[in-house]
């Protein structure tokens, strides 16, 4: 596995506590523009909300980017996993909990199928726009999987959704993302 992808993206989306999704609305038609960069290419990226589908046993969102698609469901104030790009987690794992909370499971992909564990942490934190201090959350994944570890933050503005992303692994930046527009195309 080259790199855990966000919800690659997905990815990755959050919510507060409860059934809160604000912190990232998803809903069928919603996009959102980032700047990808990876080591010294950067290109434009493109999350959208396509479909409804099963996820964990509920009714999730499938979202699709450059790096293939993700599926994610809200459940019980957590997001869940269980694709992630190229990457399939059994069970779904969380990518958004209020607090902290681990997980154990299977990390399936082109490298192959492994064991990991991971630790997922969420703050209170703040997003920089211009001359604003908008309040946000920052949540961090750190997976650990055959003797490596990969820690994934994002940063997300409630009704805006992910508007920050890294990921890395042996303390080297492998990726990042930077909201530009969005969302797009759903009612916030």
């Amino acid at each position: 596995m080259r790199y855990l992808p966000l919800i690659s993206i997905a990815v990755l989306l959050v919510g507060c506590g409860g059934s809160d999704h604000s912190w990232w609305p998803l809903a069928v038609g919603s996009k959102w523009t980032y700047i990808t960069k990876t080591g010294l290419n950067s290109s434009v990226e493109v999350f959208e909300v396509r479909a409804k589908v099963p996820v964990a046993g509920q009714s999730g969102f499938e979202i699709v980017s450059n790096g293939g698609p993700s599926r994610l469901v809200w459940h019980r104030g957590e997001l869940l996993a269980n694709r992630l790009a190229g990457t399939n987690f059994v069970p779904a794992m969380p990518i958004y909990t209020p607090g902290k909370r681990t997980w154990k499971g299977v990390v399936e992909s082109v490298g192959g199928r492994k064991t990991a564990t991971a630790t997922i942490e969420t703050v209170d934190a703040e997003f920089v726009e211009a001359t604003l201090k908008l309040p946000a959350r920052k949540c961090t994944v750190t997976v650990e999987m055959d003797k490596t570890t990969r820690t994934l933050t994002y940063l997300y503005v409630r009704n805006r959704g992910l508007v920050q992303h890294e990921e890395f692994s042996a303390m080297k930046l492998n990726r990042s993302l930077i909201l530009t527009k969005g969302p797009e195309g759903s009612p916030r």
